[in-house]
């Protein structure tokens, strides 16, 4: 089974100014991995089971976009932060065995992001803006004896607590001389920090 959910919203005070909201959700069942439920060890089936569990996702961003600045620096400037959750899992377990394996992640994934474009005459234009994107991943592994219900602590699919972070500025320039050619170049940089504990 997979549910998806959808709403965008748009508010717009003025013509030169507008706001947009847009949250989005997806779920799924629980459902086998097929190609490894085919798999043989010898004679024997070698997994009893292997399923993926519930995946979710869930985003919600908000925009907004301010058009005719009378600022130097720039004609249009858009900003968007974004916020998503990832969730999954998987749950496996050897053919004739009584210990399931179970792996459980949560991400959680932030964004901000700055866009400004600036005419520079009728013939060229001027596109820069910055970029920060912060995850954090949740991660557990543990492993369950179907008789006795008995759970210990397993290795773990990711390091659990792990952050990334992606720090970023970019530039570029579009000049078209006339109605068949158009040149563009530009320049990105990116710094990205990650700390795990393996």
């Amino acid at each position: 089974n997979q549910i998806n959910f959808l709403q965008k919203v748009r508010y717009e005070p003025k013509e030169d100014l507008s706001f947009d909201l847009g949250l989005y959700y997806t779920t799924t069942s629980e459902y086998s991995r097929y190609d490894r439920l085919r798999r043989y060890r010898g004679e024997n089936l070698r997994s009893a089971e292997w399923n993926y569990g519930p995946q979710r996702w869930f985003m919600g961003n908000f925009q907004v976009t301010k058009l005719s600045s009378s600022s130097n620096l720039y004609d249009k400037i858009q900003a968007t932060a974004a916020y998503q959750n990832f969730q999954e899992g998987r749950f496996d377990r050897d053919f004739q065995s009584n210990i399931r394996n179970i792996r459980e992640e949560a991400v959680d994934a932030y964004s901000l992001n700055i866009d400004l474009e600036k005419d520079l005459g009728e013939r060229s234009k001027f596109f820069y803006g910055i970029e920060y994107v912060y995850n954090n991943i949740k991660s557990i592994g543990k492993e369950t004896n179907i008789e006795t219900n008995e759970t210990n602590p397993a290795v773990s699919r990711y390091p659990n607590g792990t952050s990334w972070q992606s720090i970023a500025a970019y530039a570029s320039y579009k000049y078209k001389p006339n109605s068949k050619c158009v040149f563009q170049s530009g320049l990105r940089y990116n710094h990205i920090i990650s700390k795990a504990d393996f």
